[in-house]
C-alpha cells in the first residue's frame, strides 16, 4: 500500500461564523477541527454557550482565552504551531505558550511546509 502524506485543508468560515475549519487527513483517519464562534444576531451568539463535543474558540479569541483552552487539554501536543495573526502578536503568543503551559511552540515561516509526523 502506498504511503500518503498527511494533509491539512483550510476550509474557511461561512455565514455568521468567525474563524475557520480545518480538515486533517493522516494515517487513514480524518479529523475536522472547527475553530469558530457564532457572531451577529443574538440567537446566533447564544449558540456559543451550548455544549461542544470539541472545545471551540474563535481564531480571533484573545491570548488568555486560547491559553485557558490549551490548559484544559488532557495531554500536551508534540508541537503547537501559531499560524494566524500579525508576526509580533504570534511571537508573543508563542512565548506565552512556552512559559505558561510549558509546551513546545513555534511560528512557521510564510509558506513553510510542516511535517505533522516529525514536528520541529
Amino acid at each position: 500500500m502506498k504511503h500518503q502524506q498527511p494533509t491539512l485543508r483550510f476550509l474557511g468560515a461561512t455565514d455568521t461564523v468567525t474563524g475557520s475549519r480545518y480538515l486533517l487527513k493522516a494515517a487513514g483517519k480524518r479529523v475536522l477541527v472547527d475553530c469558530g464562534l457564532f457572531q451577529g444576531y443574538k440567537r446566533s451568539r447564544e449558540r456559543n454557550r451550548g455544549p461542544f463535543l470539541v472545545p471551540s474558540f474563535s481564531a480571533h479569541a484573545d491570548a488568555d482565552g486560547i491559553l485557558a483552552w490549551m490548559k484544559s487539554a488532557e495531554r500536551e501536543p508534540r508541537m503547537t504551531y501559531i499560524i494566524h495573526g500579525e508576526p509580533d502578536a504570534s511571537d508573543a503568543l508563542r512565548l506565552r505558550i512556552k512559559h505558561e503551559p510549558g509546551w513546545r511552540a513555534r511560528v512557521p515561516e510564510h509558506l513553510e511546509k510542516i511535517s505533522l509526523e516529525d514536528p520541529r
